[in-house]
């Protein structure tokens, strides 16, 4: 592994973490409305 410095670790760093924080809100999201989805089936 070569080292990095530590700015250009970071610059490199930043935009995955917000690409992943976007995945896991979508994710996140479309389980709730499977959930709610789930419920109306069941409960209406």
């Amino acid at each position: 592994m070569p080292m990095l410095p530590e700015n250009v670790d970071v610059d490199l760093r930043k935009p995955l973490n917000n690409v992943n924080n976007s995945a896991n809100k979508m994710l996140i999201f479309t389980a709730e409305c499977h959930i709610n989805n789930y419920q109306l089936y069941n409960f209406a």
